[in-house]
């Protein structure tokens, strides 16, 4: 190798040298030091919540350079109401934790008090005494294991998120379901007790029982619709 080359060679590992230098400076200076950490989306996660699940990780005046973004958004995950979570820096010391809640969607009795609240995956968001009034209420259900943060596990769970989606998909809200038997599930919306059957064309009966009650002149009464190959059978009570 000839002087010249010798040189450079000299100069490119000297500068090397020098960025490695500066970029271990930078990461443990406190210009790069976190000194604010803002959250957006959390509309039902309490801020201290989030913070305080991710300070092992991410927390005021660690440096902006080593701390572990995908770990933070992990653990921000595990929280019964995070969908999904993003940390992101803004150098030079704030960090922005955006945060997708999910959304409770039914309301299952359990058979030892209270109710849990899912959201439309099954995901149990928490335990609570009172139901969301603005829900469904799932009665009958065979629970098997309730915890925050995890999928509920019980028999029919999968038929109950599928016909919660079809009632979704028509802004039907009735007040109770009861999963007693899942061959003839009993919905009651008003004062109309209605019997749905099993899962076997659930979009199509949802469609009868909303134009059924819009057109019925009478407030309470009566829905037979275990049998969707035959026309309903309406009666009314008073």
């Amino acid at each position: 190798m000839n002087k010249g080359h010798r040189k450079l060679s000299k100069k490119f590992v000297a500068t090397i040298i020098m960025l490695i230098l500066a970029a271990v400076g930078a990461a443990f200076s406190p210009l790069f030091r976190v000194n604010q950490i803002d959250i957006e989306g959390n509309r039902v996660v309490a801020g201290l919540e989030i913070t305080r699940s991710i300070q092992s990780d991410l927390s005021i005046g660690v440096s902006m350079f080593t701390f572990n973004a995908r770990r933070a958004e992990s653990q921000l995950e595990l929280l019964p109401y995070v969908l999904s979570a993003h940390v992101q820096r803004e150098f030079p010391r704030r960090v922005v934790i955006n945060i997708v809640e999910r959304q409770p969607a039914i309301n299952v009795r359990l058979i030892v008090g209270g109710y849990a609240l899912l959201d439309n995956a099954g995901r149990v968001l928490e335990i609570v005494q009172t139901p969301n009034s603005e829900l469904i209420r799932v009665l009958g259900l065979s629970v098997d294991n309730f915890i925050e943060g995890r999928y509920l596990e019980a028999e029919s769970i999968n038929e109950l998120l599928e016909l919660s989606m079809i009632f979704a998909l028509y802004d039907f809200v009735p007040e109770t379901l009861d999963f007693s038997n899942p061959r003839n599930i009993i919905i009651n919306h008003g004062n109309f007790e209605i019997e749905f059957g099993s899962l076997y064309q659930a979009d199509r009966k949802t469609r009868y029982i909303i134009a059924i009650l819009a057109d019925t002149p009478v407030d309470r009464g009566f829905l037979n619709l275990q049998n969707p190959n035959q026309p309903p059978v309406l009666s009314f009570t008073r």
